[in-house]
């Protein structure tokens, strides 16, 4: 009897373990939402991460291209201007220094026109033809001593707009660089705002899909596994000796039978 006691007390604990067995079903798909759920939001983590890097890289573009704006080169310059339209302005500028140094070039050519004129002043001599005009006469004899003189101011302003060409060149080139970056930037900021809106979109849906309020936070959900998993284990030890009971009990009640049996055997002999 006690035996078969027990056999009741362990399937009554048995029955009662399994009732406590939490739905594995449901906490897989309680387990998948939250997985999906972190890596959604570790994509919105690296998005953000990547709109913070190019913002600040735009603004370090910007402020690189208002520093190149504090220079003599930009001085005409006395309202806001964005880089495409310094970018223009620095090569209007330089057209417009060509202009200036091809005219400078045209003046000096005449210039060295009237300088030839000393070779045929400096052979002149009264009651001698000029080899010009012919004349006896040379009341006035030119000089070129002034023409010289403005020949080295030409070459002079020349050479200083020359190498304000050259330092705008390197200007505008710096420029189309920094407006490089800034637009690939602005594409790439772009680009990453737009995925923030479609991961947000996609994580407002998500939510909709949580039904269960008391697996609000992940780590229950573990806590949750953890318990099923010990009450597996307790459910497998109580099968395992319920079975050996059972075997015992059944042991005993055969060999109950089998006494009554030679007992029965002894009473018909009498």
């Amino acid at each position: 009897e006690k035996i078969k006691q027990e056999k009741e007390d362990l399937e009554q604990g048995l029955k009662s373990e399994k009732l406590k067995l939490p739905d594995l079903a449901m906490l897989g798909k309680v387990n998948a939402w939250h997985v999906e759920n972190r890596n959604l939001t570790n994509q919105i983590n690296e998005i953000q991460e990547s709109i913070l890097k190019y913002q600040k890289e735009i603004e370090s573009t910007n402020n690189l291209f208002l520093a190149k704006l504090k220079e003599p080169v930009f001085s005409e310059i006395t309202t806001s201007i964005s880089l495409p339209l310094a970018i223009d302005f620095l090569q209007n500028k330089t057209e417009s220094h060509r202009k200036t140094i091809s005219g400078i070039e045209a003046e000096a050519d005449h210039l060295r026109v009237q300088a030839k004129l000393e070779d045929y002043a400096s052979e002149l001599s009264e009651g001698k033809p000029c080899p010009l005009c012919g004349s006896l006469h040379h009341p006035q004899v030119f000089s070129a001593a002034s023409v010289t003189e403005k020949l080295d101011k030409l070459a002079q302003n020349k050479m200083r707009l020359g190498e304000e060409i050259t330092n705008m060149t390197n200007d505008s080139i710096r420029l189309n660089e920094l407006y490089s970056h800034l637009k690939l930037n602005n594409i790439h900021l772009e680009e990453q705002q737009t995925k923030l809106k479609l991961i947000q979109a996609n994580i407002d849906q998500h939510k909709l899909l949580f039904v269960w309020p008391e697996y609000q936070q992940e780590e229950t959900v573990s806590q949750a596994f953890g318990l099923a998993e010990t009450i597996q284990s307790n459910i497998k030890k109580s099968e395992e000796t319920l079975d050996n009971n059972s075997k015992q009990l059944e042991k005993l009640q055969k060999d109950k039978e089998r006494f009554q049996q030679e007992i029965d055997k002894i009473n018909t002999s009498l």
